[in-house]
């Protein structure tokens, strides 16, 4: 075999090495499919369980409204003395009286709630005052039941919803879902509220986040495991008692906190993943067929497949172009050699007319080595920074454009439906902040990134209504000073996530901006759970070793802001960290004010 090689051509070695490199690329070839298999098979299950957690958000705004109506009897003052007197001791006229009031103000209060169908209230004598007059008489003995059925032990204060059942309303059967929530008046009960959900238009709201090309459809189980919602496009029936029986089991197991789950219903295999809505309590189950999943996976391998035949076929032609312009020049190099005679030939005496070849240039290489080894270590200093933007880049996409937009559109949906001006707000600010984290830049001016960090602020405040304050304090000489785009936002986001999340009231987020000189701290500061001594000095031990991934996938937020401040500014700055266990937790940024978007060497807004 030595023989042979040496006595082949160096073309046709080029030719051979490649063919071998290019079978041996087969074998890891295997590895990376399968690789690839179950990164998309991952990515499939974030996007179902990203599509899970916007709809329960969709049913926790579509409840929302229904709180102001249990504080009704705070504010009207007439209200509060019928559910307070007794109607046996009344006389008819005036138990009329109190029907028509209670039924108007029942009525106003359900004025922007299309989907609400009637609603009543029980005083503490058992006296039945009905939104609809006609219902009235009817309406005591259908209240009594549904609080009969009800374990106030547990919570008296905590609203209960009913599954999917069938009432007579104005003498017509309508399937609706029941709020039944206990009414106090501090501290002291004064009745129960009832209110009747239109269950259509539940179901309608459900069914208008899904598309015909969807892969993942939704199923919504009640308190009790009833089956209130099944997309109707999913073609999954789950009305067996044998199939729903076993969905019931694995979404308990889902709930426990075990990921997906797999199960095998109607003869097909499905993928579940599941999370319960705090408001209502129902469980939301995200589904989708492994076929369909499998099939849009493998038409992206096929597409890949495609693309490296492609390639594998101009590298071939590419190889023998590249091989003959190599062993040409060389062939004229050997015969010059020839000419000279035995031995006296130096690599380093580059004959005058070769000197401008690629043999001449590989010659002359040699004296530039030195040059050539420090510029490799530059070209992998710059390597590891082209790293660290492209994880910056993958992290800013991780959310799908198209379940974002979807997003937007069932919240301007709903907006156009209840008239409720809160939602078209929400709409406003996560459009803005759609289009702040789509943009390519990398540097920006601190007040844009500010202006990032309160439309999410905002969001926040609309979603948990008077639970939390916040302020922004900015200081003077910032109109042309720039800094790295999505620093703070993840920052605020921790806030949430980990600081304020048991908190209910009180909450305070303050943020401060502030320049000394040529250096630029940003402090997020929040009044939470706050940290141990020892967790919050492992933390920053931590950050100024510069990880950039915490065993922990939840808290990978602060370490990554600080791998991207270190790698565009440099080793001094980063994050720094201060907190006192059940008090406050304060987050600084450490960076360099940076002047008419200026930027390191080597770092531009087209790499970024």
């Amino acid at each position: 075999m030595k023989h042979f090689l040496q006595s082949v051509s160096l073309r046709n070695k080029i030719l051979l090495g490649n063919l071998v490199l290019l079978v041996l690329l087969l074998f890891p070839s295997l590895f990376v499919y399968r690789d690839a298999v179950s990164k998309a098979l991952d990515s499939n299950v974030q996007y179902m369980e990203q599509l899970n957690d916007q709809v329960n958000l969709n049913v926790k705004l579509l409840f929302a409204s229904l709180d102001r109506i249990n504080f009704i009897h705070y504010s009207d003052g007439q209200l509060r003395c019928i559910l307070l007197s007794d109607a046996s001791e009344k006389s008819a006229v005036e138990r009329f009286e109190d029907d028509i009031y209670l039924s108007n103000a029942l009525n106003h209060a359900f004025r922007n709630d299309n989907f609400v169908v009637r609603g009543g209230i029980v005083n503490r004598h058992g006296d039945a005052y009905c939104s609809i007059v006609a219902d009235t008489e009817e309406y005591g003995d259908y209240v009594e039941r549904l609080m009969e059925s009800i374990a106030w032990e547990e919570d008296p204060y905590e609203a209960h919803f009913t599954g999917v059942h069938e009432e007579v309303i104005q003498q017509s059967s309508q399937k609706v879902v029941t709020m039944v929530q206990r009414l106090y008046y501090f501290g002291n009960y004064v009745g129960a509220l009832c209110v009747d959900v239109n269950y259509e238009r539940i179901a309608s709201q459900f069914d208008s986040t899904y598309t015909d090309d969807s892969i993942s459809f939704l199923c919504v189980l009640g308190e009790d495991g009833s089956l209130l919602y099944n997309s109707s496009k999913s073609g999954l029936s789950l009305t067996e008692s044998d199939d729903l029986a076993l969905f019931r089991e694995k979404t308990e197991e889902l709930l426990n906190g075990s990921g997906v789950q797999k199960v095998t219903l109607g003869g097909r295999q499905y993928l579940l993943t599941a999370t319960r809505n705090g408001k209502t309590g129902w469980i939301l189950v995200q589904y989708a067929s492994m076929d369909a999943l499998n099939q849009v996976v493998f038409q992206g391998i096929k597409n890949l497949i495609a693309v490296f035949i492609v390639v594998l076929s101009l590298a071939m032609l590419f190889s023998v172009l590249v091989s003959r312009q190599i062993t040409k020049p060389l062939k004229r190099v050997i015969a010059d050699i020839r000419l000279t005679g035995e031995g006296h030939l130096s690599l380093f005496q580059i004959p005058s007319h070769i000197q401008r070849t690629e043999v001449g240039v590989l010659m002359q290489s040699y004296n530039t080595m030195a040059h050539r080894i420090n510029k490799g270590i530059d070209d992998t200093l710059l390597y590891e920074m082209n790293e660290k933007r492209i994880e910056l880049k993958m992290l800013q996409h991780q959310i799908n454009p198209h379940f974002l937009y979807n997003t937007l559109n069932t919240i301007s949906a709903l907006a156009e439906i209840e008239n409720v001006p809160q939602i078209m707000e929400i709409t406003d600010n996560l459009s803005q902040l759609l289009r702040y984290n789509v943009m390519e830049r990398s540097v920006v001016p601190v007040a844009d990134e500010i202006h990032f960090a309160r439309n999410y602020l905002q969001i926040q405040n609309i979603r948990f209504p008077g639970r939390f304050q916040t302020e922004i304090r900015i200081s003077q000489q910032m109109e042309d000073c720039f800094m790295l785009k999505f620093l703070l936002q993840p920052v605020v986001e921790n806030c949430f996530s980990h600081g304020l999340c048991d908190k209910r009231t009180g909450a305070q987020v303050c943020i401060t901006v502030r320049r000394e000189g040529e250096e630029l701290y940003l402090t997020v500061y929040d009044n939470g759970v706050g940290m141990r001594p020892e967790e919050c000095a492992e933390w920053n031990r931590r950050l100024r070793a510069g990880a950039d991934r915490e065993k922990d996938s939840d808290n990978i937020g602060l370490a990554n802001v600080n791998s991207r401040i270190r790698a565009f500014y440099g080793k001094p700055y980063g994050v720094r960290i201060e907190s006192r266990f059940g008090e406050f937790t304060r987050v600084t940024l450490h960076l360099r004010a940076l002047n008419h978007r200026e930027t390191p060497p080597g770092w531009s807004d087209s790499k970024a």
